[in-house]
């Protein structure tokens, strides 16, 4: 049986599916976890991962494999020594993030707080030795602030000030990785003439009116994100996170273009003017089957609705991931959720439009979440004649979150940055004891500005 699915694993390898590649060794190596060839289904595994681009995976197994004791069983091979060569290559390739198995911390900072050229090596410093490993900065302005732009050269923003010109710089001689803060619904310096808006339904009047969030769907806007998000990676950073600060709720996102996308992909015409929207007090109230309301009549084309946002929002920046890594391949993604997309998935998919295993599906390198509440208690459907069953997790927050994302140094859990010295906020953490109750590997971002609610 191990013979037929390396060789099956080997094949898919061949034929460029990497990923079914993976999920066939690593169901080898979790149904025969002292096998003669663990040395070499490991090295197929990081091979699979490295060629899917999924390279923090591809490190851990080639580290694993770098460190593991021949098998007394095993046939004479080179794994070991191969597995080191690449090694190397990908800890070159991926630069300051291979360096923290341990889990990430990091500090997040607006660009307009931080010194000129001039200072900036000894503000760096004290980050550093604070026990900061990560820096995430602001990619703009926000819409309060006089005079939008961004903090960096493109040819697609007006810029204010080029803080990543020599911020990245400093923060990578002092061992600190650098990831850009990215609000794709948020871009106060484009102009709403362009039509890259989206449109939000008015309960009060039963209209269509023009929000003030930008467009996702929008194939002018999508393009044009590609071109921003590729001069961004030409700053030198290490990685881009997306923020999910804008949230897309029950009346948002009826622009044209995902109305045609949901009839295309269902067969079914959306008048969101006539569409029944429940209120959440009806459903939260309402029996519960497995865990999900019971959907009232009427409302079953809206629920198909926010699952569809759901996807097709995932999907979009999973394409513009691949679009960016296309020109710059090291480039690490970050995706930030609502921490009800862990604790009370339903209230996330009818707030937000989010659903964390969707997200997990599109495997970014890391996720992000605000830590939260215990996860939601939920009602079985029993057996006839039985009564029904109450069942409340016994995970913490973190814990739950663990359990959806599957691997610790994929997650980060936000903390909101303490209030004091805004010169100097490295001064206000304590990642030592604020790590303490983390699971191993698992990171830690301190944030400047909280998700709305969290």
């Amino acid at each position: 049986m191990q013979t037929l699915l390396i060789q099956q694993a080997q094949g898919h390898f061949a034929e460029g599916r990497y990923e079914a590649s993976a999920r066939l060794l690593r169901r080898l190596l979790d149904s025969y976890p002292r096998s003669t060839r663990e040395a070499e289904v490991r090295w197929w595994l990081g091979r699979s991962y490295e060629q899917a681009g999924r390279y923090k995976q591809a490190l851990a197994e080639y580290r694993l494999l770098a460190s593991l004791p021949p098998h007394p069983e095993a046939r004479p091979a080179t794994y070991g020594t191969d597995a080191k060569m690449r090694r190397a290559a990908l800890e070159q390739r991926l630069g300051l993030l291979a360096q923290a198995p341990k889990g990430l911390v990091g500090l997040h900072v607006s660009p307009r707080t931080l010194p000129d050229a001039v200072t900036i090596d000894q503000w760096m410093q004290g980050v550093a030795q604070a026990g900061i490993t990560l820096l995430v900065l602001d990619v703009g302005t926000k819409a309060s602030e006089p005079s939008p732009g961004v903090y960096f050269k493109t040819a697609w923003a007006t810029s204010t000030r080029d803080v990543f010109g020599y911020a990245v710089r400093a923060a990578h001689q002092r061992g600190l990785a650098v990831f850009a803060s990215v609000s794709l619904r948020r871009m106060p310096w484009l102009d709403t003439r362009l039509g890259w808006n989206d449109m939000t339904l008015d309960r009060a009047t039963g209209r269509l009116i023009t929000s003030t969030e930008l467009n996702l769907f929008h194939p002018a806007y999508q393009e044009y994100l590609v071109g921003f998000l590729a001069d961004l990676s030409m700053t030198g950073i290490d990685g881009v996170l997306f923020r999910a600060e804008s949230p897309s709720g029950p009346m948002e996102g009826f622009s044209a273009h995902a109305l045609r996308g949901f009839e295309r992909d269902f067969s079914i015409k959306l008048d969101p003017t006539t569409l029944a929207i429940p209120s959440e007090s009806v459903w939260r109230v309402a029996p519960m089957n497995n865990g999900q309301p019971i959907r009232p009549e009427g409302v079953p084309d809206y629920w198909r609705w926010l699952g569809w946002k759901a996807r097709e929002t995932v999907a979009t920046l999973a394409r513009l991931r691949q679009a960016v890594q296309q020109r710059a391949p090291v480039l690490q993604f970050a995706l930030e959720v609502h921490r009800e997309a862990v604790s009370d998935p339903l209230a996330a998919l009818f707030r937000y439009s989010e659903d964390v295993l969707e997200a997990k599906a599109a495997r970014f390198e890391f996720y992000l979440t605000a830590d939260g509440p215990p996860p939601m208690p939920f009602v079985t459907v029993p057996p006839p004649g039985t009564a029904p069953t109450v069942v409340r997790s016994a995970s913490t927050f973190a814990g739950r979150a663990l359990e959806l994302i599957g691997e610790a140094d994929d997650l980060w859990l936000a903390k909101t940055l303490p209030t004091g010295d805004s010169a100097r906020p490295w001064v206000r953490v304590t990642p030592g004891t604020d790590r303490a109750s983390l699971a191993p590997g698992m990171g830690l971002l301190y944030l400047e500005t909280p998700l709305d609610g969290s």
